[in-house]
């Protein structure tokens, strides 16, 4: 037996069992307490028994009727909770999410992955889903089958499943892939607010969902959703209220004072280690086996078309390193590599201007690269989900233009991954923080001559998946 939910020409809806193509018996003349009821009601009247509702519908010696002119509905369109769905359980699909869902799961996860999805109206045959383009444009499909449950239960064995079981669907689980992307931002009122992009210019305030976050900066906003950017795109999505136009608006820095120095991991492209071996005196041993880590003081880290004021009068070999930039949503210590995603809010471009003479000069690197506005970041934070983020992203820098730096994430000599794990081994890493994972060939002392920045230059670093970060040199 094959069940409808159909509405007429006259505009009556009704439940329907099929006896042909286009004839069908209405329940609500065998159960007439069934009028304007659904399907989940006639459930319940036959115990959730198909073959009970078979011996009934059978049983029935009235009228059919035609409906090829009736509208045919979702057979159930209010579900009386969540639908449960089931993600990745085709060999299929869970590698081609590992491959383009950044985030979406982890390599070494064995277990089925389970969600709810909320649906208050699902959707029948023929009717328009109304995209959200102004919240994301990345809109995809997802054809399923669906399992309708005719009696509950708890503690069921599989072999007795079936007998649980009503009947089947088709299902469109259509998603929004879009990974949340968060800005800071000064108005021309000169307010200074946080905020949730949901178009390009288009951002949703975060202190609109959270009024205590204002005049907060972002570490604030990642202990109120615990580092975890689905418990953030949660909050964000469920929000009613206004969004703001933003494209007169100043992007700042999303982190401007980080809780700590910056974590920068030297040397970690094996192209930028073979030139920093070349032109850095003193600077990495042709024996060094094991990652240089070492940190940057930043005060006051820079955004987007902020001035470096360069220090020429203490080293005139200013130079740039186009870095992609980890922040630590939830922290830890001792973070297994195939655990550190979780560990992981989301990315950002960072350039981690130097002074080559004074690094080299002082041995170790902080000096040479701690001096004020010498770091810059933004233009915004890429949630983790963001593919191809970290692993598979191009990676550039430009100097007026001309191409200097051209790579992907791909190369890094010990991915993001393998970085958390090894300093969370005997360093505690909290909310906040972030680690700058290393620089690909092509900056500006890997040149002969020496191509070192002047007055007056312009840099622009670019991640894909997160955008461009531009910085002029001043001084």
């Amino acid at each position: 037996m094959k069940y409808i939910r159909c509405q007429l020409e006259n505009g009556e809806i009704h439940l329907g069992a099929m006896v042909s193509r286009n004839t069908v018996v209405f329940l609500d003349r065998i159960f007439p307490e069934l009028k304007g009821m659904d399907f989940v009601d006639f459930l319940y009247m036959v115990d959730g028994d198909p073959i009970k509702a078979q011996e009934a519908i059978r049983a029935y010696g009235g009228s059919f009727y035609d409906i090829s002119k009736a509208r045919i509905l979702a057979p159930i369109q209010r579900p009386v909770h969540d639908i449960i769905c089931v993600g990745v359980n085709y060999a299929d699909h869970l590698k081609e999410t590992r491959e383009h869902l950044a985030g979406g799961i982890g390599e070494t996860a064995l277990e089925t992955v389970y969600f709810s999805k909320r649906a208050s109206c699902i959707l029948g045959p023929n009717e328009r889903v109304v995209a959200r383009f102004d919240l994301d444009d990345s809109v995809d499909y997802e054809v399923e089958l669906a399992v309708i449950i005719g009696k509950g239960g708890k503690g069921i064995p599989a072999e007795e499943a079936e007998e649980h079981i009503f009947g089947y669907s088709i299902f469109n689980d259509f998603s929004s892939r879009y990974p949340m992307k968060y800005i800071r931002c000064q108005l021309e009122n000169g307010e200074i607010h946080l905020g949730a992009m949901v178009s390009r210019n288009t951002v949703v305030f975060l202190d609109r969902i959270f009024p205590e976050l204002k005049g907060m900066d972002f570490v604030d906003f990642l202990y109120m959703v615990d580092g975890d950017p689905i418990k953030a795109q949660e909050a964000i999505r469920a929000y009613g209220g206004s969004f703001y136009d933003i494209s007169k608006a100043r992007i700042l820095a999303p982190i401007q004072r980080p809780v700590h120095d910056i974590i920068c991991v030297g040397v970690n492209y094996a192209d930028h280690l073979k030139e920093t071996r070349e032109h850095l005196a003193g600077g990495i041993g042709e024996t060094a086996l094991e990652t240089v880590y070492f940190s940057k003081r930043a005060s006051c880290i820079l955004g987007p078309n902020e001035r470096v004021v360069a220090r020429f009068d203490l080293d005139d070999s200013v130079d740039y390193e186009v870095e992609l930039a980890v922040i630590i949503g939830k922290g830890g210590k001792g973070i297994p590599a195939e655990e550190a995603e979780e560990h992981i809010f989301g990315y950002s471009i960072f350039n981690d201007f130097s002074s080559r003479r004074l690094q080299t000069l002082h041995g170790q690197w902080m000096f040479g690269k701690s001096l004020d506005t010498y770091a810059a970041m933004g233009p915004l934070i890429a949630d983790r989900q963001e593919s191809p983020l970290p692993n598979h992203a191009d990676i550039q820098s430009y100097v007026n233009g001309e191409l200097r730096q051209s790579s992907n994430t791909a190369l890094l000599i010990k991915d993001v991954f393998q970085l958390i794990h090894e300093l969370s081994s005997g360093i505690t890493l909290e909310t906040g923080d972030i680690i700058a994972t290393g620089t690909p060939a092509g900056v500006g002392m890997g040149y002969m001559p020496p191509r070192f920045l002047k007055r007056g230059d312009r840099v622009a670093c670019e991640i894909e998946g997160i955008g461009s970060l531009i910085n002029e040199i001043d001084g």
